[in-house]
């Protein structure tokens, strides 16, 4: 028990830190990149440009440009192969294919070929000029609406005892998910109320 303390400790003081830094992130992008500031012309909702999502760190001087230039190509190598491997898994486990990055082509061919089109996609998306900010504000939209299905997808499948063998009782579940659907729907109606202002 007294081993496990201090790696405890180290993981609970990176969530920490790293929580404070992504909200303070947060913030400092969307005192540049809001509605009403006059100096990031911008055409509508969800039309922002890379050049004017790097104004977030125009406060950095020369070097945010840079910096935003560093994250943007480090966050793709680091999240597309992830991206496109859980797609290309979740699919395969759902048709009941053959699937593994650690098996030999020949024997996994239609996840590898899923592979193959999913990346041939994302990349000839880039010539029929779509704008990947607007793909990324519309992913999230999408990904907002997902939530609510899939919250009452796991508050069914949490209840059900032969699959999770042990559960909670159904009003521990309910008031979970009670609680987490009241957080969303607050989300949503300060969004709702911000798009309005």
């Amino acid at each position: 028990m007294g081993r496990h303390a201090p790696q405890q400790s180290e993981h609970h003081t990176g969530t920490l830190v790293t929580s404070v830094l992504s909200y303070s992130v947060l913030i400092a992008a969307a005192t540049i990149l809001n509605p009403n500031n006059k100096a990031l012309p911008v055409s509508g909702v969800g039309q922002m440009s890379f050049h004017q999502a790097a104004l977030a760190l125009s406060p950095l001087g020369e070097i945010g440009p840079i910096l935003f230039a560093v994250g943007i190509i480090g966050a793709g190598m680091v999240a597309l192969p992830v991206l496109v491997a859980s797609l290309c898994y979740a699919v395969a486990e759902a048709m009941g294919w053959k699937s593994g990055l650690s098996e030999h082509p020949w024997d996994a061919k239609r996840f590898y070929f899923l592979i193959s089109v999913v990346v041939f996609v994302a990349a000839a998306a880039n010539f029929f000029r779509i704008n990947a900010v607007t793909a990324l504000y519309w992913s999230q939209i999408l990904a907002g609406v997902l939530t609510v299905p899939i919250l009452i997808f796991i508050l069914v499948l949490a209840n059900n005892r032969r699959v999770m063998k042990v559960t909670n009782t159904r009003w521990q579940n309910f008031w979970i998910g009670a609680a987490v659907g009241a957080l969303l729907a607050a989300g949503a109606t300060l969004l709702l109320w911000k798009l309005q202002a």
